[in-house]
């Protein structure tokens, strides 16, 4: 079982993490999204593992496949988008530089992931859904193949994640410069990461249909970010969490009046 755990974690790259984040981003980001809409973007940043990675996870052939859906209403076109979110994000947790959260890879790296999914499910309470046979058609139509092992592994994760409080190895895993000893002070390290996240996502998600967008390019715009996260102080810990939860509530209120509105 255990076995399992890890091929799962080192295949399916946190999905709870990305479901977390993928759905931060539509809300603040997309606030007029269909629910169809909003959760083939989330999907797709979730499935962006359990697909052919020499798509999903190059950005030459991600844009390829943007700009050839002309509908921009269609699940579709807002799945591959969240695959495209999901390369912003990836981006940061390979990085490898000095100030990164985790390790880029190994066994650490794993444990990272399944800390950043357990801290997802409990900040951020994500769900378990999967992807609609009639979106799964459509995506497979336009050439990109999923793996049938992700069908399995995906749930393994998921609970895993949901029932394992791993986010308390956030000081242990943790591996910037910056002088972490408490889990408060970890979390807020962590929440600057995500906030630097958001505004490289922002920068790559508008370059989202440009054909002269490379690899290169998105991971000069993540690493700029990401080597101007500054450490958290004492005083900055109580500060960062209220400022996060403030901005996610006031977002998601916001979301929900839309679409009162629009009902």
């Amino acid at each position: 079982m255990l076995l399992l755990l890890f091929i799962g974690f080192s295949i399916s790259w946190t999905p709870s993490f990305h479901q977390a984040f993928a759905s931060y981003y539509a809300k603040s980001h997309y606030p007029n999204l269909t629910k169809s809409q909003y959760e083939s973007f989330i999907l797709g940043a979730m499935y962006a593992d359990g697909v052919n990675k020499t798509i999903s996870h190059k950005v030459i052939p991600m844009v390829k496949k943007i700009n050839s859906v002309t509908n921009q209403s269609s699940d579709l076109y807002w799945f591959l988008l969240g695959i495209f979110n999901h390369i912003a994000i990836d981006t940061f947790a390979h990085a490898g530089l000095e100030n990164s959260f985790i390790v880029p890879k190994g066994l650490k790296h794993h444990l990272s992931e399944i800390a950043t999914c357990s801290w997802a499910q409990h900040h951020m309470k994500t769900r378990y859904f999967t992807i609609p046979s009639d979106l799964k058609d459509q995506v497979s139509e336009i050439g990109i193949s999923f793996k049938s092992n992700f069908r399995y592994l995906y749930p393994i994760c998921y609970f895993f994640a949901k029932f394992i409080p791993a986010h308390w190895l956030f000081p242990f895993i943790h591996k910037s410069p910056c002088n972490i000893k408490s889990y408060k002070e970890a979390d807020c390290m962590f929440r600057r990461h995500l906030d630097a996240m958001v505004k490289a996502a922002e920068k790559i998600m508008a370059l989202s249909h440009d054909s002269t967008l490379t690899q290169f390019g998105v991971k000069t715009i993540v690493y700029g970010y990401l080597n101007n996260i500054q450490c958290c102080s004492k005083s900055d810990v109580l500060a960062e969490i209220n400022a996060t939860f403030a901005i996610h509530n006031s977002r998601s209120e916001q979301l929900l009046d839309d679409r009162r509105v629009s009902l």
